[in-house]
C-alpha cells in the first residue's frame, strides 16, 4: 500500500510535524533553484552519463529550533531521460554569528519518470510513480532579514524495479549541485539592542 502511493505519504510526512514545533512560530517561505544534474545507472546499453538540467520549485516553514520542513517539486532533464518529482524534505540549520549557514537535509517522495532508449526505459515503469528519496548538504548566505542564496548538492536515488526486460533491481538515481534563492515572509526576531 505505502510503496503505491508514494507522493500521498510525502504531503502526510511535511504536514505531519510535532505540534511542539508548530508552537513556535513558524515563518512560510518559498523558494526557487536551478543547477546541473549527472545521471547514475547501473543497468542498460546504449547510453552515457552526460551531465543535464534541473530545476525545483518549493515552499515550507522555518522554525526557531533551526528545522525547517518544505515541499518541493522538481524536474531533472538528462541523457537517461526526463523525471518530475515530488519531495517532502526536513533541514537542520547550523547557525553562527556570520551570514554563512551550514545545513543537511533528506527528503522522501514520488518520482514520475520518462526513460529515454537505454537503462531508465528499461528498469523503470513508467505508467506510475516510484518511491524516490534524497540526501543534501550545503549552505545558506543571508542576503538580507528575509532574503537567502543557497548552494547545495543533492544526492537524488529512486528504487528501479524489475520488469519483462530486466530481470534485477537496483538503486539508481542523480548526483546534483543546484543554486537558489529563497524569501520568507517572517525573518527572524531582531535583537535589541
Amino acid at each position: 500500500m505505502i510503496r503505491q502511493r508514494p507522493l500521498q505519504w510525502a504531503i502526510v510526512l511535511t504536514l505531519a510535524s510535532p505540534m511542539t514545533v508548530l508552537a513556535q512560530s513558524p515563518g512560510f517561505y518559498v523558494s526557487g533553484a536551478a543547477g546541473i544534474t549527472l545521471p547514475r545507472y547501473s543497468q542498460g546499453a546504449g547510453y552515457n552519463n552526460d551531465t543535464g538540467q534541473s530545476v525545483l520549485v518549493s515552499s515550507g516553514f522555518s522554525f526557531k529550533n533551526n528545522l525547517r520542513t518544505e515541499l518541493a517539486a522538481g524536474y531533472q532533464n538528462h541523457s537517461a531521460g526526463t523525471a518530475v518529482s515530488l519531495m517532502s524534505n526536513i533541514f537542520y540549520e547550523f547557525h553562527n554569528s556570520s551570514n554563512f549557514r551550514p545545513y543537511v537535509g533528506a527528503g522522501i517522495g514520488g518520482l514520475w519518470v520518462n526513460g529515454n532508449d537505454g537503462a531508465l526505459a528499461t528498469s523503470v515503469d513508467q505508467s506510475h510513480p516510484i518511491w524516490a528519496y534524497q540526501g543534501i548538504v550545503g549552505i545558506d548566505y543571508t542576503i538580507a532579514n528575509t532574503l537567502h542564496y543557497f548552494l547545495d548538492y543533492r544526492y537524488f536515488s529512486m528504487r528501479t524495479e524489475s520488469t519483462a526486460s530486466t530481470e534485477h533491481t537496483s538503486q539508481d538515481g542523480t548526483h546534483g549541485v543546484m543554486l537558489g534563492l529563497r524569501w520568507s515572509f517572517r525573518g527572524p526576531a531582531q535583537k535589541k539592542i
